[in-house]
């Protein structure tokens, strides 16, 4: 007896039999991709929160430095601001007698003006008096008496000594109209010698300077 055979389920099942299982890998091995994955990702995040760290660290200097120097600048102008203020206000006290302090204060290439005004106080007082300038200024180069040109820096002072011969009245009358004179006068010491009485005759010696311009 012929059996009859189905070649269309031979042919399937054969190809059933041919078709590609799937790989499935150890669980080790895919433990290892994990943790190696895992690490990755944790060193890319360690390296990005790093770097953006940095830079906002950088960008918090940078700008704090900024704003220490705006804040700088808003002081010196404040304090400069007030100077100026400050300057312009004495200005307008000193400016009325700008006059007056140019002439309190002669030249020391010229004192013969000076000299002049001692001599009428003298001559006011009744004393007779005998000036004796120092030949150098204070803290300048040699002083710059009459008729002497050389050049000196501005701001100065001329020391000198005066011997009166009179009474003690007269001496008080003298130091009282000298401390009047319109120039800037410093007595730095007094000395009386010979005193009888206060209309008797005597002899004061002191040591004064005069402010000068230069």
């Amino acid at each position: 007896m012929t059996q009859k055979v189905d070649i269309e389920n031979l042919s399937s099942e054969a190809s059933k039999d041919t078709k590609i299982r799937p790989y499935i890998e150890a669980p080790e091995v895919v433990i290892k991709k994990a943790v190696r994955k895992t690490m990755i990702l944790v060193i890319v995040f360690l390296l990005v929160s790093g770097g953006l760290v940095f830079y906002l660290v950088k960008k918090t200097s940078t700008l704090a430095t900024e704003l220490q120097n705006k804040q700088n600048l808003i002081f010196l102008t404040n304090e400069s601001t007030q100077m100026s203020t400050d300057l312009l206000r004495q200005w307008k006290e000193l400016e009325p007698n700008i006059g007056k302090i140019n002439n309190s204060l002669p030249s020391s290439n010229d004192l013969l003006g000076y000299l002049g005004i001692l001599e009428q106080i003298s001559g006011a007082s009744g004393v007779s008096q005998n000036i004796k300038l120092q030949t150098k200024a204070t803290g300048q180069a040699p002083v710059n008496l009459p008729g002497n040109n050389s050049a000196s820096s501005k701001g100065g002072s001329v020391d000198y000594t005066i011997e009166l011969k009179g009474n003690l009245q007269q001496f008080v009358n003298y130091t009282q109209a000298l401390t009047k004179a319109p120039y800037f006068t410093k007595i730095t010491d007094f000395n009386i010698t010979g005193t009888n009485g206060l209309n008797s005759d005597a002899t004061a010696t002191f040591g004064a300077k005069v402010y000068t311009y230069n």
